[in-house]
């Protein structure tokens, strides 16, 4: 398998810090699964007045390692390629502390070039904070 370069595959993601909740991939499994993570500590200065990182954060985390792994599996996005959310069904638990390192563990259900649907969940320190489904598609930007 040819060596793929995973922080430079995480700076092409279309968000940019401090909206970009990835910051490593820490295990890839082709066809199975990938797990990627941040400290949540690296964002907090961004969202000081918060007391928890933003459920909403956690699931943009999700999507956001969604899109690495559809990339892992199909493929780099192309020059005018966005990736975009199509659906998503998840239940929450729990609220996470900036003290903490949130881990995202994606694995596809459905794959496709242009799009995909996706099993995922996040944990923090060992406790499954989110899980569910979402679906992803790649289109061409018209800008």
């Amino acid at each position: 398998m040819n060596h793929v370069d995973y922080a430079s595959l995480i700076t092409q993601l279309p968000q940019q810090p401090p909206f970009r909740f990835v910051e490593q991939i820490i295990h890839y499994e082709p066809g199975k699964k990938l797990e990627a993570s941040i400290c949540l500590q690296s964002v907090h200065k961004h969202m000081y007045e918060l007391p928890f990182f933003p459920e909403v954060c956690v699931l943009e985390g999700l999507a956001q390692s969604a899109v690495l792994l559809v990339q892992l599996e199909t493929g780099p996005l192309l020059e005018g390629e966005i990736p975009i959310l199509g659906s998503l069904f998840m239940r929450q638990s729990e609220p996470v502390s900036w003290q903490e390192t949130l881990i995202y563990e994606v694995s596809p259900i459905r794959l496709f070039t242009s799009q995909a649907r996706i099993e995922a969940r996040a944990y923090a320190a060992d406790r499954l904070v989110a899980e569910g489904e979402l679906s992803l598609a790649k289109i061409q930007s018209t800008v």
